[in-house]
Parts: C-alpha cells; structure tokens; sequence
C-alpha cells in the first residue's frame, strides 16, 4: 500500500464531510421541505443547547 499522500487528499478527507452538512442544511433540506423543516430544525437546536 505505502502510496504518498498529498495535501488535496488531507483537504478532501477532512473538510468535505462538514461541507456537505453544510449544503444539505442550507441548500437541500429547505429546497426539499420548505421553510417549515428549517424551522423545526432550529427549535430543536434550541432544546438540544439548553440542555
């Protein structure tokens, strides 16, 4: 196995699986669900804080 490996391979390992929450939190699930999802996922966010 003993393959090198780069600093785009460490980025792409690292930094896609938060981008990708990213986009499906402020680009998919509101496309999918509308606002309402959006809403729900803040009041729970909120319970989830105050705990």
């Amino acid at each position: 196995m003993g393959a090198v490996v780069g600093a785009g391979t460490l980025v792409t390992a690292f930094f896609m699986g938060p981008l990708i929450e990213f986009f499906n939190r402020t680009v998919a699930r509101p496309f999918l669900y509308g606002k309402e999802d959006k809403q729900m996922q803040k009041q729970k966010n909120k319970r989830q804080l105050s705990c």
